[in-house]
């Protein structure tokens, strides 16, 4: 069978621990693209290890990244290229396969 994705340490903390300040961290360069950091820290608790969360937030307030750590684990994920232009094309007609004798 095929494992599942590890997801970001974030992604898993309880809708109550998200309410977590962000503290500024000032102006980050991404790939070019002017970005504004922020760091969020969650301690310790019974549901397990805390985790820190820096995201980075462009002009257009959508994510240029994210990281995570938390138990050992980092997640680091680059967000580019929104609202690309894209065209999808019909596969060719092809021919049916041939049952095997």
């Amino acid at each position: 069978g095929l494992l599942q994705p590890i997801e970001p340490p974030f992604a898993d903390l309880p809708p109550d621990v998200r309410g977590f300040p962000a503290v500024p961290l000032g102006p980050i360069s991404i790939g070019g693209t002017p970005c504004d950091g922020y760091l969020v820290t969650v301690p310790d608790g019974p549901g397990g290890p805390g985790a820190e969360l820096t995201i980075a937030l462009g002009p257009d307030d959508l994510p240029c990244w994210t990281e995570t750590r938390s138990g050992g684990i980092a997640s680091l994920i680059i967000f580019s290229d929104y609202n690309t232009p894209l065209t999808i094309e019909a596969p060719p007609i092809g021919t049916a396969a041939t049952p095997a004798a």
